[in-house]
């Protein structure tokens, strides 16, 4: 923004510019600098060079050295399992807890999930649920006496995206 307040403006530059553009933060006065300009053709050729290297050097693993994955035959359905952990009677429930119920129905998928702290539990299923449409919210429960606000779920929302998802595949 300080940049832009002090007439450093990159509009300026037009096509038969490319490559060009302004240095900050090396001296006072921002600078006019040529670097390099590459299309994609040639990035591809750059990145083709490169993964070359990588694999001539052993750095490459996984997919990027086309090793098969092994995990291809595991295969789950994160809605149908949260409905097999979390049972009608329970209308909302944390996302920890979730978690370490997932945990132990496949701890093969979920299990990796459930060995971090409560935070990053919450954080990775509520990640796993945004794209789904379920929305995470501040659920109030009591647990041995006491009341206790964190992320949880609603079990409702959960059966109303189960059934989203089986309406789009038909």
């Amino acid at each position: 923004m300080q940049a832009y307040k002090n007439g450093v403006r990159a509009t300026t530059f037009t096509d038969e510019d490319l490559g060009i553009g302004y240095l900050l933060g090396v001296s006072t006065e921002a600078r006019i600098v040529r670097s390099y300009y590459l299309d994609n053709p040639m990035a591809g050729l750059i990145a083709d060079r490169a993964r070359a290297m990588r694999l001539a050097a052993g750095t490459l693993s996984g997919y990027a050295a086309g090793e098969v994955d092994t995990t291809q035959g595991l295969t789950y359905d994160l809605l149908a399992d949260i409905l097999t952990v979390v049972p009608a009677t329970e209308e909302k429930v944390w996302n920890s807890v979730v978690v370490d119920r997932l945990a132990t129905l496949r701890t093969d998928i979920y299990g990796p999930w459930a060995e971090q702290e409560d935070e990053a539990k919450t954080a990775q299923l509520t990640a796993m649920l945004k794209p789904l449409g379920i929305k995470v919210d501040q659920v109030f429960k009591t647990m041995d006496g006491k009341g206790s606000n964190r992320r949880g779920i609603v079990r409702d929302q959960v059966v109303e995206a189960s059934k989203r998802k089986l309406r789009s595949v038909k």
